[in-house]
Parts: structure tokens; C-alpha cells; sequence
């Protein structure tokens, strides 16, 4: 934890108007072992770090994630944390939500929780495995929509019409997860391959110059990111080029993207099939091979 983690949530708490009814959620960052982890499995961790860093900024998106604070009213009110799910941080914040029929909110902390990235002491390919793995659990929060669907509906005269959407959000949001990897990817030939007809039209001649612009566009936002991304982690340690990172750096381009399909669409995508089929997962540790580095103290 940060060193003055603590103090910004005592401080957050005691400044919330309504302190028993909030969860607090800082910042977790996957940044102690960032440097000993294949560049893939880098780039997704600072990619999850960075999406917190933008969820937090919209307190009314915002919902507990890994590491977060509720008093013990709340846990009390919500009978505490589901011993029946295997994401029972995103769960919680609905158990929460509707043990006070609707009242309950997140309260954003803008101080760093430090988190391992994952490591699989058994080399890159059990390290991707196990990315893999995690990211499936983590899409495997989308079996919150029937219990929030479920809820919403018999609590309907309780809940603020605004409520449902929430409930909109959380389905809108697990559906933008697997699919949208997908879509960037195969969007430039999609119509064509759809509609035969649709390269004889105008718009048609036109649509591969402005896609290449599009992407172009999106691409300085992806600078933007890589630049801030870049500040904040933790310096780099010494040591020797290895070439199997000379590699990585090469195959970067082709790489990360097909990355964001597996890692992202595919995770996802296999979850809700399970899901939808009845194939339940069990919760599983992910490996982590500790390797501490050093990490930001003050600021």
C-alpha cells in the first residue's frame, strides 16, 4: 500500500456525507513485479491499471474492484461478501447496492493500492496461460447480470428508477469487452464481406481512406496513454538485453493486437459461453512469482 493510503481513506471517510453507505476504491496498480513480466502480459497490466485510473474519475460508473473499503455497518447490511461467487468484488458492490435499496455509491481514492502482475514461475507460456485464466475470472463478472436483473425487478417499487441504468451499464459494459477487439480488427473488410454491393457505392471508395484516418486519429490517444503509463512506472532495473526482448520490441505491432482479442474478446467471450452453457468455473489463484521492485513513496 501507499504510505499514505490509509490516511486518504480515513480522510475520505470522514468527509463522505454519507460514509456508511459508500465503498472507497483506490487505485490498484499491477506495478511490483511490472519489469520481470513478458511485454504482453506488461502492457495488459498497465493497460487495467490505466482503465481504473479513467473509472475513477467517473464516481457514478465507478464499483469495487480488488482492493476496496466498506465499513462494518455496510458489511453488516449486505451480510458481507458471497461465499457462492469467484468475483466477489464487483458482487459485492451490488450485494451493497441493494442492501440499501439503491443508495449505495463508491468513493473514489486517488492514491495507489500495488499489485502484482501476473508471473508464473514456470516461464512465458504458463505466464500467459495464467493471464489467460485471470482475465476469464474476470469476465466472469458478467454472471452478476441475472442476479442484478433478478434483484432489480423484485425490488423495483424500492430502487430509484435510475437504478436500471446500472444494471444497463454492467450489461453494456461486459458486452463492449467482448466484442470490441473483434470489431476494431475485422471492421475495415466487414461490410464489404457482408454486402457485396456495397463496394460499388461511393461511400465504399471513400471507406478505407477514412478508416486509415479514424485509426490514425484513436492513435494519438493510444500515445497519450503509453506516455502517462510510462510515468508512472516504477524506474527500470539494469540489466543486460536479453534477445528474446529484442523479439518482443520487433514483434510489438502484430503482437499487442492479437493480444487484445485473446487476452480481452476471446477471455470474455469464453466466460459467457460457460456461463450460458452452464459450465461453471471455480475460483483459482493466479500465479504470481513475487519479484519486488522499487516503487513510488511520496507524491
Amino acid at each position: 500500500m501507499h504510505p499514505v493510503y490509509f490516511a486518504a481513506l480515513t480522510w475520505t471517510f470522514l468527509t463522505a456525507p454519507r460514509p456508511h453507505l459508500m465503498s472507497y476504491q483506490p487505485l490498484p496498480m499491477y506495478f511490483n513485479n511490472i519489469w520481470a513480466v513478458p511485454m504482453i502480459v506488461r502492457s495488459i497490466s498497465v493497460g487495467s491499471s490505466f482503465w481504473q485510473m479513467i473509472e475513477a474519475t467517473r464516481p457514478y460508473r465507478l464499483r469495487n474492484f480488488s482492493a476496496h473499503s466498506q465499513s462494518l455497518p455496510l458489511l453488516l447490511k449486505s451480510k458481507f461478501w458471497s461465499k457462492t461467487t469467484i468475483v466477489e468484488d464487483g458482487h459485492q458492490y451490488w450485494r451493497s447496492f441493494f442492501a440499501t435499496n439503491g443508495e449505495h455509491t463508491v468513493a473514489p481514492i486517488f492514491v495507489p493500492i500495488y499489485q502484482d502482475a501476473v508471473h508464473s514461475p514456470d516461464g512465458h507460456l504458463m505466464t500467459y496461460q495464467e493471464q489467460y485464466i485471470q482475465k476469464r475470472r474476470w469476465a466472469w463478472g458478467v454472471s452478476d447480470v441475472p442476479f442484478v436483473l433478478t434483484q432489480m425487478w423484485a425490488r423495483r417499487h424500492q430502487l430509484p428508477r435510475s437504478s436500471w441504468l446500472q444494471a444497463l451499464r454492467l450489461i453494456e459494459g461486459h458486452t463492449t469487452w467482448a466484442v470490441t477487439s473483434l470489431v476494431l480488427a475485422i471492421f475495415g473488410w466487414l461490410p464489404m464481406l457482408i454486402n457485396q454491393t456495397f463496394r460499388t457505392t461511393v461511400f465504399a471508395f471513400h471507406f478505407a481512406a477514412d478508416y486509415q484516418h479514424l485509426l490514425q486519429f484513436a492513435m494519438g490517444g493510444m500515445v497519450i496513454t503509453i506516455v502517462i503509463s510510462r510515468l508512472l512506472l516504477p524506474p527500470r532495473p539494469r540489466f543486460r538485453l536479453h534477445s528474446n526482448d529484442l523479439v518482443e520490441w520487433i514483434l510489438a505491432p502484430i503482437l499487442l493486437p492479437l493480444a487484445n482479442i485473446l487476452f480481452g474478446s476471446l477471455a470474455a467471450i469464453d466466460a459467457q459461453t460457460r456461463l450460458a452453457l452452464g459450465k461453471y468455473l471455480e475460483f483459482r489463484p493466479t500465479a504470481k512469482a513475487v519479484e519486488r521492485q522499487a516503487l513510488p513513496t511520496t507524491n
